[in-house]
C-alpha cells in the first residue's frame, strides 16, 4: 500500500511540474528531472516489493529515509516554506504509522519539521526573499496537527475488519469436536489461501491432530506426539509470522506495529515437506485445552499487511473454540440435570410400581400353592426382580455416570440377555459373537442391550416370530449387530438402507434414533419369511 501511494504521489507531482514549471525558474529543470527520477525509483521499488514480503520489509526503512531526503531537497529547490511539495510530509507520517506505529510516526513528524525548517531557510537565503514567518507557522501547525491526529489513530486503531462468517454453532454438524474445518474455511475465505493445514493438540490426549483444506477438500489425520515435537521456534509460538522455509526467512511483528525480519529456520523442515507448506503465513491458536498452528500457503500478494489480519483471524478462531466449549459445557450441565430428574422420576414411579407388583405377586403365589400356576408366578417374579435390578442400575448411572468402569464381555452379556428374553417372550433365541472375546464399555453396552430388547420385542409382537438369531462381530472397522427372525416381516417388503428408512419413515423408529445417536447406521431386509436388522456402530468403546 505504501509503495503504491508513493508511486501515485510521484506520478502526480511529475505531471504537475511538466505542465507548469515551479518557482524559482532557475531550478525548474532540476526539479523536473528530480521528480522524474523519483517516479522511476518509486516504480522500481513497487515492482521489486509487489510480491516479495521479505524485500518489502528490508527496504521499508531505507525507502523512508530516501523520501525524507528527497522532500528536503525539493523544498530547498522550490519556494521554501511555500513549496507545493509540502504534502509529501503528510504521506511520510502516514506511511510511518502504517509500517511501524505511533512512535515512529512521531519521530518522523519531529524530523520532518526540522528538515522543513532547514530547507526553508536555505531556499529563502538563496532567493534573498527573507523568511515567510506566517507561511512557516501555518504549515508547521498544519503538519503538527495532522501528525497528532494520525498518531492518535495509530494508538487507538481498531485493527482490520474481516469478512463476516457464520459460527460453527450456526452451521451445525458435529459439535462435540473442535471446529477445525470451520477454522480452515474461515481462514481460506479471509486470506484467499489455496492450501491450509491446522496442526493442533488436545491437553487430554497425546496425539498431534492434522486438518487440511486444499481446493475445497477437507481431510483429517492423527499422528504420534513424537513425530513433530516442535513445529515452530519457541519465540515465535505466540505471534503470527510470514515465512519462507526455502530461503530461511521470517517476518513478524515486535510489539504492536513494528515489523521484524530475520533469517532462521521458520518451521520443522519435515513437516513443511510432508504437508507442502514451504512458504506462507503461520497463525498460532491458543484456545485453552487446544493448542496449535494454522499454516496458510499459496496466498496471492502476501505481504506485511497480512500480519495484523492474521492476528485478528487467530482471535476469531480462538473465539469460535471458546464459544463451542461454552456451549458444550452448558449442554452437559443441562443433560446432567435432565438425567437427575429422569432418575428421580423413575425411582418414584416405575421402581415403586415394580416393588408393589412384586409384593402382590408374592401374595398370589402363596394363595396358588405348588401347582403350575405357582411356578409361572415364580418365574414372573424372578423376571420382575431382574428388571428392578436393571432399572436401579440405570438410575445409579443416570445420577453418577462412571466412565472409568471396567469393560464387559459382549458375548456373555448377549447370551444372558437372550435367556431372559426367551423366558419373557416365549421365543427361541440363538447367539454368536466373532471373535469370541469382545470387550465393550458399559455405557455402550447399555445401548446394545436396549437395541436387542427392542428388536426382539418388535419381532415377537409385530412379526409373530418364534425363532430369533443374534450375531455380534467386529467387522469393517466397527461393531456389527445382526438380528434375524422367522416372522411375517414388516408391512413394507424389500431392502432399505439407513437414509431410506429415515427419509421414508419406515421400520422401527426408536431403533433408528438410538443408532443415529451412537453415530451408526441401520439396514433392514424384510419379506414374508422374516426380517433382518443389520446395525453398524463405530468402534469407540469397543475392544477386541
Amino acid at each position: 500500500m505504501v509503495a503504491v501511494s508513493r508511486a501515485s504521489l510521484a506520478a502526480f507531482f511529475s505531471l504537475a511540474v511538466w505542465v507548469q514549471a515551479t518557482e524559482p525558474a532557475a531550478f525548474a529543470t532540476n526539479v523536473r528531472l528530480l521528480l522524474l527520477g523519483y517516479f522511476l525509483a518509486a516504480l522500481l521499488l513497487l515492482k521489486l516489493t509487489w510480491d516479495d514480503w521479505w524485500l518489502e520489509a528490508r527496504l521499508a526503512a531505507p525507502a523512508h529515509v530516501f523520501d525524507l531526503v528527497l522532500l528536503t531537497v525539493l523544498v530547498g529547490l522550490t519556494t521554501g516554506y511555500s513549496s507545493p511539495f509540502f504534502a509529501i510530509y503528510v504521506f511520510l507520517v502516514i506511511s510511518a504509522a502504517i509500517r511501524w506505529g505511533w512512535k515512529q510516526a512521531f519521530a518522523t513528524t519531529v524530523l520532518g519539521l526540522v528538515l522543513y525548517s532547514i530547507a526553508g531557510l536555505v531556499a529563502a537565503d538563496a532567493a534573498s526573499t527573507g523568511i515567510d514567518i506566517q507561511r512557516f507557522i501555518l504549515r508547521a501547525a498544519n503538519l503538527t496537527v495532522l501528525s497528532l491526529m494520525i498518531i492518535w489513530f495509530g494508538v487507538n486503531q481498531f485493527g482490520p475488519r474481516l469478512p463476516a462468517s457464520s459460527s460453527p454453532l450456526a452451521e451445525g454438524g458435529d459439535l462435540s469436536s473442535p471446529p477445525i474445518r470451520w477454522s480452515l474455511e474461515h481462514a481460506a475465505k479471509v486470506l484467499a489461501a489455496r492450501r491450509l493445514v491446522f496442526a493442533w493438540t488436545d491437553s487430554e490426549e497425546p496425539w498431534l491432530h492434522i486438518g487440511r483444506l486444499e481446493c475445497g477438500t477437507f481431510t483429517e489425520e492423527r499422528l504420534g506426539p513424537e513425530v513433530y515435537p516442535a513445529l515452530v521456534p519457541a519465540d515465535l509460538a505466540g505471534r503470527p509470522f510470514i515465512f519462507d522455509a526455502n530461503a530461511g526467512k521470517i517476518l513478524t511483528r515486535s510489539g504492536t506495529r513494528r515489523n521484524s525480519a530475520r533469517r532462521a529456520e521458520p518451521i520443522d523442515p519435515a513437516f513443511a515437506d510432508q504437508f507442502a507448506v514451504r512458504s506462507g503465513l503461520v497463525i498460532p491458536i491458543n484456545a485453552g485445552a487446544h493448542q496449535g498452528f494454522v499454516f496458510a500457503s499459496a496466498i496471492p500478494g502476501l505481504c506485511s499487511d497480512d500480519l495484523p489480519i492474521a492476528t485478528k483471524l487467530g482471535e476469531d478462531i480462538v473465539s469460535a473454540f471458546e464459544r463451542l466449549a461454552l456451549f458444550m459445557a452448558t449442554q452437559e450441565a443441562a443433560e446432567s440435570r435432565a438425567r437427575l430428574l429422569l432418575a428421580r422420576d423413575l425411582h418414584d414411579s416405575v421402581v415403586q410400581f415394580q416393588a408393589g407388583m412384586a409384593l402382590k405377586l408374592q401374595g398370589i403365589r402363596i394363595a396358588a400353592g405348588d401347582g403350575d400356576i405357582g411356578r409361572d408366578i415364580d418365574e414372573l417374579r424372578q423376571q420382575l426382580s431382574q428388571e428392578q435390578r436393571d432399572l436401579r442400575t440405570l438410575i445409579a448411572a443416570l445420577r453418577e455416570p462412571s466412565p472409568a468402569a471396567h469393560p464387559i464381555d459382549l458375548g456373555r452379556r448377549i447370551a444372558t440377555l437372550c435367556q431372559r428374553l426367551e423366558r419373557q417372550w416365549n421365543v427361541a433365541c440363538a447367539t454368536a459373537t466373532h471373535p469370541a472375546a469382545i470387550a465393550i464399555q458399559p455405557e455402550l453396552q447399555h445401548d446394545v442391550d436396549q437395541l436387542i430388547r427392542e428388536a426382539v420385542a418388535n419381532a415377537v409382537r409385530h412379526g409373530r416370530a418364534s425363532h430369533i438369531a443374534i450375531r455380534a462381530a467386529l467387522a469393517n472397522g466397527g461393531l456389527e449387530l445382526d438380528v434375524e427372525d422367522d416372522g411375517i416381516g414388516f408391512p413394507v417388503k424389500g431392502e432399505f438402507d439407513d437414509a431410506q428408512l429415515w427419509e421414508k419413515k419406515l421400520g422401527p423408529r426408536s431403533l433408528q434414533e438410538r443408532v443415529r445417536n451412537l453415530g451408526g447406521s441401520l439396514m433392514l431386509r424384510t419379506s414374508e419369511k422374516g426380517s433382518s436388522l443389520a446395525i453398524a456402530l463405530p468402534t469407540s468403546g469397543v475392544h477386541k
